[in-house]
């Protein structure tokens, strides 16, 4: 399961790279905010299935890895992958609201680094957008 995680993240980054070097026909249309949106929603369940392991994590395998090759085919080129960043986030923020109440976690590393996250990529994926 540790050794699965990047070795998904690195074939996503190879498939990313081959298919900007020779242009892909599924990409035509992975630009904007909606595929933004589809980079996080990948890094949030690549993420969450990262964190539970071997309890749940499991079972949200398939969903990483078809997420991840249809998101990494269809929207390889420009600074949407940024979303990914962001989904890291959303997860650290959502264990953050788990964690609220002080039973286990101190909550406030992982917001402080879910918001960080969150927003830094949002501010990159924003300040990258070509204005249209």
């Amino acid at each position: 399961m540790i050794l699965f995680f990047p070795l998904a993240l690195i074939t996503a980054l190879v498939m990313i790279l081959r298919v900007r070097a020779r242009g892909h026909p599924d990409a035509r249309d992975g630009r904007g905010w909606r595929w933004f949106l589809a980079w996080l929603a990948v890094g949030a369940v690549t993420t969450f299935s990262f964190l539970t392991g071997f309890s749940i994590g499991l079972l949200f395998l398939p969903v990483v890895v078809i997420g991840l090759l249809w998101v990494t085919r269809r929207s390889p080129y420009g600074p949407e992958w940024r979303g990914f960043v962001g989904g890291v986030g959303v997860t650290l923020l959502v264990v953050a609201f788990i964690q609220r109440d002080g039973d286990g976690l101190d909550p406030r590393p992982w917001l402080a680094a879910g918001l960080v996250l969150l927003l830094g990529a949002l501010a990159a994926y924003a300040r990258a957008e070509p204005s249209q």
